[in-house]
């Protein structure tokens, strides 16, 4: 695919190189080139290991088979852990309590909040900036 789109563009930056030539037959009408028109020929370069994969592979071995899986196909199981405090919560919560009740995400409600960091230089800089420097100043 790299390769594909490597020829691709060198073809698109050659085609408008020539139409861009500074020739007086093409001040007026020039012929456009369309891309639909361009013929892309896909370069299939076989990789060679130096030893013969069937003797090492089951036979019929199709690599491609079952490549776009989905989840369902795989089998995942997911295990809700349960969580054993050692009291019972019932009796510090209301009646009817429900965690996640009203829990809808808002990527608005997010706030952002950046640490400022403290800078620690070995050496003192005053002695190397003007006496009325301010580094808060506007």
């Amino acid at each position: 695919m790299k390769k594909a789109s490597t020829i691709l563009s060198l073809l698109l930056l050659g085609a408008s190189l020539v139409s861009f030539k500074a020739s007086p037959q093409c001040q007026t009408e020039c012929n456009t080139i369309n891309v639909n028109d361009i013929d892309l020929i896909e370069i299939e370069e076989e990789l060679e290991l130096g030893f013969d994969t069937d003797q090492y592979l089951p036979e019929g071995f199709n690599p491609y088979a079952r490549m776009f899986a989905t989840n369902e196909n795989m089998g995942l199981i997911e295990v809700d852990e349960e969580i054993e405090l050692g009291f019972n919560t019932a009796a510090y919560l209301p009646e009817g309590f429900n965690p996640y009740k009203g829990m809808i995400f808002a990527i608005e409600d997010i706030v952002v909040i950046e640490e400022e960091e403290e800078f620690i230089l070995d050496f003192n800089t005053q002695k190397y900036l003007p006496n009325s420097f301010n580094a808060l100043a506007k």
